[in-house]
């Protein structure tokens, strides 16, 4: 089963190209003590393992060494600002296109690098991911806007099978699903094509060995253009040093019958010579894969042109997409030093690293970085520059205070030889006291983060609390870092997100009388342009898809999901149940506007419904849908239409999928 508390799972992965040696350590095993070898295989400058003796005496030297403590960082000395002792107490694009065109309705971090989600749309078409059935809904057709259920396909080979499917990608008029299968012990990844009167036909399936990819805040899967992105953390474990073959991840296709599931006699997805050796001695080192596959190259049975990235780093980690690169930030969880009243030495913050993978075949790159991200909305490009927050806190028993700095790699900071960080690389911002629960964003301009007392959140929830502390944002000019702003919302802080390219949206509570919005125009000077309460309203999903704004220089309409009842509002990772959609306007200075919810019908599914694979909805199961000029709301299996009017919402019709006629009987 899922294991939900742990924060990043393992992913899925595609295929490789070999790659000759690189010069590095000798092919010979190396002689001498655990950390004799660890130091040998270990080199600043990226090169890849020899040969399969030499991994083999680094993976059993790793095993020896796994109980010792992460040596000390080398000093480094920090320039004094002003803020480094500061601390604080408690979007869619609308266009016509054909069946073929990709219009991207998700909410996604970076513009053209679409994320796997439960909902897209190929030109006239809305296509939806639900217990491991596609489902395809019409909504144009003769150049007129319809509301009309098309088709659906299972996605699954039998319903006794045991697997997750959770993502869906498109390209064109091909349609990728990403599951986990526990038959397999490995990612699955389907291919569909959606033909021009909305039917669906399966073209394949094949299996990548792996473990579960599920994380309860990032995606596994990225599509630029018509490549699909994948990251494989391995655990080097499972190579298992001592097997006569190592056990390198290997694609296998759908063999179908009683053989579907075994993985065995497949392609791997790199060798030994593809693997490059750590830049760090680590602790608790992984094996990283990046792969790149054209979807039509996943319809080959050999699966030519996927290239596949493989390099040992740290275990903790987070992935960031943008454009031609993907960045994997790494960091292991040792090293700071337990002071939890005063800003500690950044000398004592932990080392981590981040490798920067070309996603169009140029050289890995790696560079230095100090302390952890919060999770993938830490970490942006701006000017051709990585920016990250990046953050440190003593491991002491409770929630001390919260360090954070802004990185500023530039594009020649990354080189072929890991250089530790200097001091110009980091500006010492604001620091929280007492947060546990962190929301960071980026938008083209600004940084902001936040935080809330997780506490406060669940008592409020069981009736222990009558008002939460409101909480500081912090904002961060990207061109003045050196300057932050702190602003004071009325209170705490749940949901930190864009609202159209250059302003944000926070949420969250004071106390049991609903969910509070505030919008922050961040056009000049970060202010708070409005606060407004959506009375009796609690919000249902966490997930950065659950939300979406359309918003212009004129102003806009966002949406998130919501329930009636404050007992509904734990905002749980699995949570199936339906949730309703709840709206807003939002004028071109900021003022928002309560425009209504669209409500769920009592029963979800229709009653000759039976799901039969893939019946929790590990990533939600509610969206609001901005597209075609007109609004949508996904609720498990409905697709509700409305229109404003007059700043209200008001519903023109609804489907149910479930439903053999295709309609929602209200």
């Amino acid at each position: 089963m899922r294991l939900i508390f742990l924060a990043s799972l393992v992913s899925l992965l595609a295929a490789c190209a070999s790659t000759a040696p690189e010069d590095g350590p000798a092919d010979e095993r190396p002689d001498g003590s655990a950390e004799t070898i660890i130091a040998q295989v270990t080199s600043p400058t990226l090169s890849r393992f020899s040969s399969e003796e030499e991994l083999r005496a680094y993976l059993e030297a790793v095993e020896q060494t796994a109980a010792r403590y992460y040596p000390e960082p080398a000093p480094m000395a920090v320039s004094d600002a002003a803020s480094s002792e500061i601390v604080v107490t408690a979007s869619a694009q609308v266009q016509e296109s054909s069946a073929t065109a990709d219009v991207s309705i998700t909410n996604n971090q970076v513009e053209g690098v679409d994320e796997g989600d439960i909902v897209k749309r190929i030109g006239n078409y809305l296509v939806t991911l639900q217990d491991g059935r596609v489902f395809t809904v019409a909504i144009r057709s003769a150049g007129k806007p319809v509301l009309d259920p098309r088709a659906h396909l299972d996605v699954y080979a039998s319903a006794d099978q045991d697997t997750w499917y959770d993502e869906m990608l498109v390209s064109g008029n091909r349609i990728v699903v990403t599951g986990y299968s526990y038959d397999a012990d490995a990612t699955e990844i389907a291919l569909l094509r959606l033909a021009d009167d909305g039917s669906l036909t399966f073209e394949r399936r094949f299996f990548l060995s792996s473990d579960d990819y599920y994380d309860t805040e990032n995606y596994a899967t990225r599509m630029i253009g018509s490549k699909l992105v994948l990251h494989t953390p391995i655990w080097l474990g499972n190579l298992d040093w001592e097997a006569q073959v190592l056990a390198f991840p290997i694609i296998v296709p759908d063999r179908g019958g009683e053989d579907r599931f075994e993985m065995i006699d497949g392609r791997p997805l790199f060798d030994v010579n593809d693997i490059y050796r750590p830049v760090r001695e680590l602790d608790d080192p992984m094996l990283h894969a990046v792969s790149v596959c054209d979807l039509d190259t996943l319809g080959t049975d050999d699966f030519e042109g996927c290239e596949t990235t493989a390099f040992i780093a740290e275990a903790e980690h987070e992935v960031f997409v943008a454009g031609k690169d993907m960045y994997v930030w790494s960091w292991e969880n040792f090293g700071e030093s337990c002071e939890a009243d005063t800003r500690p030495d950044f000398a004592r913050v932990i080392d981590g690293t981040v490798h920067r993978v070309s996603l169009s075949g140029d050289p890995l790159l790696v560079s230095a970085m100090r302390g952890r991200p919060v999770n993938q909305f830490s970490m942006s490009l701006h000017n051709d520059d990585f920016l990250a927050l990046t953050h440190w806190m003593p491991p002491c028993w409770g929630w001390p205070t919260l360090h954070f700095a802004l990185a500023n790699i530039p594009d020649e900071g990354f080189s072929r030889t890991l250089d530790e960080s200097t001091p110009d690389e980091y500006t010492p911002l604001p620091s929280l006291d007492d947060m546990d629960d962190i929301e960071n964003r980026f938008t083209d301009s600004y940084l902001l983060y936040t935080g809330s007392e997780r506490s406060y959140i669940y008592d409020l929830l069981y009736g222990d609390v009558d008002i939460a502390p409101g909480s500081p944002l912090v904002a961060v000019s990207l061109d003045a870092p050196e300057a932050p702003k702190i602003l004071t919302l009325p209170h705490s802080v749940i949901r930190l997100d864009r609202a159209g390219p250059s302003d944000a949206i926070a949420t969250g509570y004071r106390g049991g009388e609903g969910l509070y919005v505030s919008y922050i125009d961040l056009d000049d000077l970060a202010s708070l342009a409005s606060t407004t309460l959506i009375e009796d309203r609690f919000e249902s999903e966490n997930r950065s898809h659950a939300f979406n704004a359309l918003i212009t220089e004129e102003g806009g309409i966002l949406g998130l999901p919501t329930v009636r009842y404050v007992q509904e509002a734990g905002r749980w990772v699995s949570r199936s149940d339906a949730s309703d959609l709840s709206f807003l306007t939002v004028s071109g200075d900021g003022q928002l506007d309560v425009a209504g919810t669209l409500v769920a019908s009592e029963e979800e599914t229709h009653p000759d419904y039976d799901c039969e694979v893939s019946c929790i909805d590990w990533y939600g199961n509610s969206r609001p849908i901005f597209t075609d000029d007109r609004i949508f709301a996904l609720s498990v299996s409905e697709v509700i239409e409305a229109r404003l009017t007059g700043n209200k919402v008001e519903e023109l019709r609804r489907i149910n999928l479930t439903n053999p006629n295709g309609v929602a009987g209200r």
